[in-house]
């Protein structure tokens, strides 16, 4: 089972951010994307095996090569875009929490 953050930590971390303390809230992230992750990797494993595969290890023509390159960059794009989004739907509950 993974490491949980103390609830009470975070929640604590929460309550200093409505207080005002802008550092507090820059300290929840670590430890909310540290549960993220590992729940994101459990859900990995319950959806099946996971092939891990290299580029390397596939024949793939330099054309095929350039579209797999641009399909996981899109993806990884996505990824940091709604982990953005995240974030900022975050700070925005948390300072509505503070008015």
């Amino acid at each position: 089972m993974p490491e949980e953050p103390p609830t009470s930590a975070v929640t604590a971390l929460l309550e200093q951010a409505r207080s005002g303390d802008a550092s507090a809230l820059a300290n929840v992230f670590p430890l909310i994307y540290k549960e993220f992750h590992q729940l994101a990797q459990q859900r990995l494993k319950r959806a099946g095996s996971v092939q891990h595969v290299s580029l390397d290890s596939v024949q793939l023509s330099t054309e095929q090569r350039g579209d797999l390159l641009i399909a996981v960059d899109d993806a990884l794009r996505t990824v940091r875009r709604d982990w953005a989004k995240a974030k900022l739907w975050l700070h925005r509950e948390i300072a509505a929490g503070v008015s």
